[in-house]
């Protein structure tokens, strides 16, 4: 695996502070859209969830399983399904594969348990860039301040760090799921100058009508807000293409 500034904030970040959907339920999670149910899922669980496909979402959680659950990389037909704090979270419907080796599995006994959940089945004001172009649009630009946006960023785990490496900008965000992104890196990054919503770095869709925005490298998009003029517009881009191209 490469490693990049992003990776290794979910090194040394553990999974509690990495943003989480929440499940509306009870939930049936299948081995595919549409596809043989795998396991059930409890109401406000939360779940890593990838981008909406075709009406589905792919979901995965972090899970404690015993010893030979963890060596067999299975978890059995019937079994409840543990999160890392000992909660019962749901019920295993068939025999589930899980993975047991990657980035965000620090000790044994712990494991991913990955599937597929409806949308209906996902709360919508839990997926971010639903609630926060409704949040955005709510507003005049020029009362978009950074006041306005601290509750909502420190209940929903966004981190805060200077990525550009620029004094004048003040940035927060959160990391891609990891059923979406093996290597995650911004999901979506919120970028304040002089205490105002400068602009928004985003990678999944992320709609604000009127605002104007910009591709950017690595899939990713910039929608501006108070950064209005094409001086300061054409910096921002700059400065974002540059972080991606060296990260990568």
């Amino acid at each position: 695996m490469k490693y990049n500034f992003f990776t290794l904030l979910v090194v040394l970040f553990s999974v509690s502070t990495m943003y989480a959907e929440k499940i509306e339920g009870p939930a049936f999670i299948r081995s595919q859209a549409q596809g043989v149910v795998l396991f059930t899922l409890n109401d406000n669980v939360e779940v890593s969830c990838s981008d909406l496909d075709y009406g589905w979402y792919q979901v995965g959680v972090f899970i404690t399983v015993s010893d030979e659950e963890f060596e067999r990389k299975t978890i059995y037909r019937g079994q409840s399904i543990i999160d890392s704090t000992g909660k019962v979270i749901g019920k295993a419907q068939e025999n589930c594969q899980i993975i047991t080796e990657h980035e965000l599995i620090k000790v044994k006994n712990r494991a991913l348990l990955k599937g597929y959940a409806y949308k209906s089945n996902i709360r919508t004001r839990s997926v971010p860039e639903i609630f926060l172009s409704e949040f955005v649009t709510r507003y005049k630009s020029d009362s978009l301040s950074l006041k306005l946006f601290e509750l909502y960023f420190k209940e929903n785990k966004f981190i805060s760090k200077n990525i550009l490496k620029d004094e004048k900008y003040q940035e927060f965000f959160i990391l891609e799921s990891w059923v979406y992104d093996e290597i995650p890196t911004d999901r979506i990054r919120f970028i304040f100058e002089n205490g105002l919503l400068a602009a928004i770095v985003h990678k999944r869709d992320f709609t604000i009508q009127g605002y104007e925005t910009l591709e950017l490298l690595k899939n990713r998009k910039i929608t501006f807000i108070n950064a209005k003029d094409s001086g300061n517009q054409f910096l921002l881009k700059k400065k974002n293409n540059a972080l991606y191209q060296g990260i990568y």
